[in-house]
């Protein structure tokens, strides 16, 4: 097998049906997409069977997908399966995990979606975020992007960017304020 290192030339061989673009996923974001997995499920079994799910997804939606970025377009379904995944699993069994604690942080700002009104307003609600977030400093995205959508623990976040765990935890604090602030300013119902 050649190695082939662009997206590009990844994608093209997904849209000539070529079944070496499954194993060149894999052996580029393999590694990743298990690490994004294995901090939503804390399961490393689950989490191998999640990248597997991906990366035959990836296979289904390409074409007509065309995505530009492979790595953040394998780690965002990674990370939407691995959360279906955790889903199934709490149904059968509540265990308090790195997700709970993330999303439980976020409950107060916004609401959960359930019903078919609020799961209209999705793309709109991210939209809203995205624009939030483009406002704050590169640390502060960092932080928020590493907690609340990898679910990445408070200590490995500090470690990463080279902070303390509570500057870590205050600019969590401050960009939950601020968030639902700009939510309200925005019009948002929360």
């Amino acid at each position: 097998m050649d190695i082939i290192s662009t997206d590009k030339e990844i994608v093209d061989l997904f849209f000539a049906r070529n079944e070496e673009a499954i194993a060149l996923s894999e052996q580029k974001y393999g590694t990743y997409c298990r690490a994004v997995s294995q901090r939503i499920l804390s399961d490393a079994q689950d989490a191998e069977e999640c990248v597997n799910d991906t990366l035959l997804q990836a296979w289904n939606s390409i074409p007509p997908a065309r995505p530009k970025n492979m790595k953040a377009y394998l780690a965002k379904a990674v990370r939407n399966i691995s959360l279906n995944r955790l889903k199934y699993n709490n149904r059968q069994k509540r265990a308090a995990d790195e997700y709970a604690a993330a999303y439980e942080e976020l409950e107060n700002v916004i609401s959960s979606g359930g019903s078919p009104e609020e799961q209209a307003d999705v793309n709109a609600l991210r939209d809203t975020i995205n624009s939030f977030l483009g406002e704050q400093s590169l640390e502060n995205r960092r932080v928020f992007v590493a907690r609340y959508f990898y679910f990445e623990p408070i200590k490995n976040i500090s470690n990463n960017l080279g902070i303390s765990e509570s500057k870590t935890k205050m600019i969590l604090l401050r960009m939950r304020n601020s968030l639902k602030a700009y939510l309200e300013k925005e019009g948002v119902i929360i």
